[in-house]
């Protein structure tokens, strides 16, 4: 924040403007997911359980944070009309609604092309899968939801997908609502 508030200064605009700023803020936090998924858990005596590859992530967080926090990126977002923060989330959940729920399969297999075709993110969508069975595996008579980024959750024939691998299991796909600042999705396995 200190390298935003001095290129800011330097540009002579409010940082405060610039949706960008606050979305890179939101994204250096602890996963709007997992935040969401401890508080219904605290709310109502479920258990939590971290199933995603921590490798994966750290890997993910090496390749793109130095350069989403670059001066240089950073000073590119404040030379630049500011978005609006709102509006972006809004067009978030719209896209992941309909791609979610189309009908239309070709709309997110087309879509997943962008990321299915990378070894990692195949490698992670196998280790979710096999955490989601074993998890599923261990609940007796009650309900397992994975709260995480709607891209898991395409499918069917979107490229090895989280929700193609456990399509046997019979999943109920949810978007939640656009009711806080993030992108969340419940998969509703066992009734």
């Amino acid at each position: 924040m200190r390298r935003v508030r001095r290129l800011a200064r330097d540009l002579k605009v409010s940082w405060r403007d610039w949706g960008q700023i606050e979305a890179m803020r939101i994204q250096l936090q602890m996963p709007f997911e997992y935040r969401m998924a401890q508080r219904y858990c605290r709310d109502t005596g479920a258990t939590i359980s971290c199933i995603d590859s921590s490798l994966w992530s750290k890997s993910w967080i090496n390749d793109h944070w130095q350069q989403l926090l670059s001066s240089e990126n950073l000073k590119g977002l404040l030379e630049h009309s500011p978005a609006n923060l709102a509006e972006e989330v809004d067009r978030e959940y719209k896209t992941a609604a309909l791609l979610v729920n189309s009908p239309e399969r070709s709309l997110a297999s087309a879509y997943a092309r962008i990321w299915s075709t990378n070894h990692n993110w195949q490698k992670r969508e196998m280790g979710l899968a096999k955490m989601m069975e074993k998890t599923y595996a261990r609940v007796q008579g009650g309900r397992v939801a994975y709260v995480g980024g709607w891209q898991h959750l395409l499918g069917p024939r979107a490229g090895g997908t989280l929700y193609e691998r456990i399509e046997h299991m019979q999943p109920r796909r949810v978007v939640l609502s656009n009711g806080a600042w993030g992108i969340g999705q419940k998969l509703g396995t066992k009734d």
